[in-house]
């Protein structure tokens, strides 16, 4: 298929066009009966916000992780993580908490004490549900182990989920997630050292998400061949909507309401978690810190003769892949800087605004006591897949930002108008960094789909969310596989095979794709 200029308009200077080039291949199929309206080639956006976060309500904590839980230089033994409770966890009532929403939209306006009245017995209406669904299969030649360990990191423990080729006992039982989804990968399965060291891949979950809360991504790319280590953040056990003072205000629910009606749904959770993004100040108190020590902690098991996956890490190749609030730390980990060399308005420095997304983040003490715009930068990752990406930049040092960009790049976003992320900002990103660069755009898709949980939710749950973005699942995460494994094969491998995906519509469910190889 011939690549034609696909540039969308100029989305920082109104009436241009980027001069930027790009190949994009167009779609064969039609788009879904309301896209009809959207341009074959990207439209201009004319405003940009964050995405909608799978983000927290929490009625019960996570279960407590295995009491062996070993110091910051040493890991536990592979079999020492102890079995997780199946209970609800934070994510699981996020999910509600936005289906809830909206219904309102699509079914009148509720209120504040509307609800709360829905929400009170959500949580133990999802703890009795049993519903087990079997995820996507990896693709990969490798079966795969999983593995839950606690590290303290600083005045708490952190919980790492690593997957990685395994030898599986014969007929031994699958993991399953508190959230009842099942998968093939073998509990605490002895490691295959056969195709080792492994590149390793830092799964940053999004806001509130469990470190297996991607199982079909996750184990895929361990079948594929690398050590993938997926982080349980501080928000995934603390993130709550007004920091635990109550449900709602009525206040937060109106701009939720408001901000879903104007197709902005990425704006209804912000405000919903204003208080947690203030206190936290986007996460930058502790995702980045998480995020080294993660990288840091493979190193030493790689290192360590008593350590299961000594000498079978390859730390030389590291990439980074996350979802959501993980995608913007993907991004800034992986060379995004941000400069605050201008001046900000009254509202852009004002970090008690009661909006969080006016606020600036070049206002917020943590990136005040940065040095430098690349103080994120973690120069050992060496290829990123942000996964339905927001953006914390300003919209106008956006472009100048991404334009620094040097570590290969591949977005992965669903085109879902108003349950997915932002377009505009991920394309601006990609269109402005150096490359190489890629773009995968998947066909009635929100920003649910990759985390898999939904799929376990009860019908009359899951069936709030719109039918033609949770149908054909299968062929959805077929997507989302083969495209990161190209991708991680081609810049941590070397292995080039993959690179006809790379640049083909594989799949009537990819609507649009773009790459600049370099």
């Amino acid at each position: 298929m011939a690549a034609v200029n696909c540039s969308p308009p100029n989305r920082h200077f109104p009436g241009r066009t980027s001069s930027h080039p790009l190949r994009c291949v167009r779609p064969g199929t039609a788009p879904r009966s309301d896209h009809a309206n959207r341009s074959p080639c990207p439209p201009a956006h004319s405003s940009i916000s964050p995405p909608v976060l799978p983000g927290t309500f929490s009625m019960q904590s996570r279960s407590a992780v295995a009491a062996n839980c070993s110091p910051a230089s040493k890991g536990p033994p592979m079999t020492g993580s102890g079995a997780l409770k199946k209970q609800i966890r934070p994510v699981s009532l996020v999910l509600v908490i936005t289906s809830l929403l909206w219904a309102g939209i699509t079914a009148g306006t509720p209120t504040a004490a509307d609800a709360a009245q829905s929400l009170t017995p959500v949580g133990k209406f999802l703890d009795a549900v049993d519903h087990t669904f079997a995820t996507a299969p990896p693709d990969g030649p490798h079966k795969v182990g999983v593995n839950v360990q606690s590290y303290r990191f600083q005045d708490r423990q952190l919980q790492l989920t690593t997957w990685y080729p395994a030898n599986p006992a014969v007929g031994a039982k699958p993991y399953e997630t508190p959230e009842h989804v099942v998968g093939t990968a073998v509990k605490d399965a002895p490691l295959d050292r056969s195709g080792g060291p492994y590149p390793l891949i830092l799964f940053s979950p999004g806001l509130g998400a469990p470190g297996d809360g991607y199982y079909f991504y996750t184990q895929n790319l361990a079948s594929q061949g690398y050590v993938v280590i997926s982080i349980d953040h501080l928000d995934a056990l603390t993130a709550l909507p007004g920091m635990g003072t109550g449900l709602y205000t009525v206040r937060s629910v109106a701009r939720a309401l408001q901000a879903l009606v104007a197709n902005n749904s990425s704006d209804s959770v912000f405000n919903l978690f204003s208080d947690w993004f203030k206190k936290t100040q986007f996460g930058m108190t502790y995702r980045p810190a998480e995020i080294s020590f993660t990288i840091d902690q493979a190193v030493r098991r790689n290192a360590d003769p008593k350590s299961p996956f000594h000498r079978m890490i390859n730390t030389n190749d590291i990439g980074m892949t996350g979802h959501s609030l993980g995608a913007a730390y993907t991004l800034l980990k992986g060379g995004m800087p941000i400069y605050c060399d201008y001046p900000l308005t009254a509202k852009e420095s004002d970090v008690e605004h009661s909006v969080i997304t006016d606020v600036n983040p070049c206002a917020m003490s943590e990136v005040k006591a940065m040095k430098g715009p690349f103080a994120l930068q973690d120069p050992r990752i060496k290829a990123v897949v942000p996964l339905a990406a927001p953006c914390f930049i300003k919209d106008s040092q956006i472009a100048r930002s991404a334009a620094q960009i040097r570590t290969p790049l591949m977005f992965i976003n669903g085109d879902d108008p108003k349950f997915e992320a932002s377009f505009g900002t991920q394309y601006t990103t990609y269109n402005h960094a150096v490359g190489p660069k890629y773009f995968v755009e998947v066909k009635d898709t929100d920003h649910f789909v990759v985390t898999d949980m939904i799929e376990a939710l009860p019908p009359a749950l899951k069936g709030i969310f719109p039918a033609d973005d949770h149908r054909d699942f299968a062929q959805k995460a077929d997507i989302y596989k083969a495209y990161s494994t190209a991708f991680f094969n081609r810049y941590l491998k070397g292995d080039t095979r993959g690179m006809n995906t790379l640049h083909t519509k594989k799949s009537p469910f990819v609507t649009r794709l773009w790459f600049e190889d370099r």
